[in-house]
């Protein structure tokens, strides 16, 4: 039997849970024996594990077990090295999170190298943080390993507004998550509603730091939402302020699925290269005000969403990917 090791406050998460359950689900539909364990004990020696995420990939590591395969997903360390250079390169360092970042880059990037050299296969859900993690080892060892689109019911049309809704989709319950949205909430907005009135941005999402912004303006504040359908309904466009460049967005997914066009700073696209057609980046200020300008026509919003929906249905395909990997690298 194959278990996948991870620990319950990391299966808490929905990120983590969506990838975990389709797994475990293709598994099982190809007859391959397979659980969630969110402890190693009692766990023999001869099992196969699979954990998921550094911590995991290194406890395994460290209790003596096999380390055939592990689910590293992000090149973590290379997130926190991206937003340490955004933050320099936007003025923005006077908090917790740029010094975490330059912590976080340090302890992870240690990590990283010592689990890619122990285990004989890798997988992460982006081929930019294969590359970056690879150095001087094999390119077999690594396996890129996509999520997938998650295709709702019903899609309702979008509500009529005077103003221009450009949404924010983010989780504001940490530092961290917060500070990764606070640098453009705080430098770009302000200046920009000053002389784009018809303009508004709108912020959702849990988390209680979410409330910080209910001040700024030219924000509204709708905090956590009950469907998903709801908050794409009522926004024009989603942006994603989101700089670390790994892995793979679920709130940019989630946009696609929702059929809405997809702006946002370069970093949020780094695991979506081949669908460069579908959404539009920016990485300074002049560039930001060219994109908003850009994407207020509906001509090129159907573009958008049209080839992001396309690409997303033959790349971002679950039972695809999830088959292929386990015909490929599990049975």
């Amino acid at each position: 039997m194959i278990k996948i090791y991870v620990k319950e406050y990391n299966y808490a998460n929905n990120g983590v849970t969506v990838i975990v359950n389709n797994l475990i689900k293709y598994c099982s539909d190809m007859d391959v024996d397979i659980c969630h364990t969110a402890s190693l004990k009692n766990l023999s020696y001869i099992d196969t594990i699979i954990p998921y995420g550094v911590k995991e990939s290194k406890e395994l590591i460290n209790a003596g077990y096999n380390t055939v395969c592990c689910l590293l997903v992000d090149a973590i360390s290379l997130g926190y090295l991206n937003k340490i250079k955004h933050y320099l390169r936007v003025g923005h360092f006077f908090h917790k999170d740029f010094l975490y970042s330059i912590y976080g880059y340090l302890r992870y990037s240690f990590y990283e190298k010592q689990i890619v050299k122990r285990y004989q296969k890798v997988v992460l859900v982006s081929q930019t943080d294969i590359d970056y993690l690879r150095g001087g080892e094999d390119k077999n060892k690594f396996i890129c390993l996509r999520n997938g689109l998650n295709i709702p019911q019903i899609v309702s049309k979008k509500a009529t507004s005077d103003m221009f809704r450009i949404g924010i989709l983010s989780v504001w319950d940490s530092f961290q998550s917060n500070e990764e949205n606070r640098w453009f909430l705080k430098k770009y907005v302000p200046k920009y509603v000053k002389n784009h009135p018809d303009v508004e941005f709108i912020l959702a999402g849990r988390g209680s730091r979410i409330h910080e912004y209910t001040s700024v303006p030219g924000v509204k504040v709708i905090g956590e939402v009950d469907s998903l359908d709801t908050f794409f309904s009522n926004i024009d466009v989603l942006l994603s302020p989101n700089p670390k460049g790994c892995g793979i967005l679920n709130r940019v997914l989630d946009a696609i699925a929702y059929k809405t066009p997809v702006i946002g700073h370069t970093g949020s696209f780094s695991g979506f290269k081949g669908m460069e057609k579908g959404f539009l980046s920016f990485d300074d200020y002049d560039s930001f005000c060219m994109v908003v300008e850009k994407i207020k026509n509906k001509d090129l919003q159907a573009s958008l969403v049209s080839e992001s929906y396309k690409f997303a249905l033959e790349n971002f395909n679950w039972e695809k990917n999830y088959k292929e990997f386990i015909d490929q690298y599990v049975k």
